[in-house]
């Protein structure tokens, strides 16, 4: 069997890529391009790895900014909390922007 060196990267999908669960490859990759003498291959690499780090970097921490107020949305919905416990939860949420 041929390949696989880098996990199949050439495959990769995007999602794969924003999750973080390919970055180990891509750095193997840069080292590799880079020993092979395609340093401009191995810097988009590193851009692309960036890219994606910064992605997940703003994305956790717009995830974070809204757990709470999902929470509530969600218990009340499920009506295990109450309408002002959303509107309280709302309030925090809007002081905080």
């Amino acid at each position: 069997m041929s390949g696989g060196s880098f996990n199949y990267l050439c495959y990769v999908e995007v999602d794969a890529l924003l999750s973080g669960e390919r970055d180990e490859s891509l750095h193997d990759m840069v080292d590799a391009l880079r020993a092979h003498g395609a340093e401009d291959a191995a810097a988009e690499t590193e851009r692309l790895l960036a890219i994606c780090e910064g992605q997940r970097a703003r994305v956790t921490a717009r995830l974070e900014r809204l757990a709470d107020l999902w929470h509530a949305m969600e218990w009340w919905q499920s009506c295990d909390t109450t309408e002002d416990d959303w509107k309280v939860e709302l309030e925090k949420w809007r002081e905080e922007k």
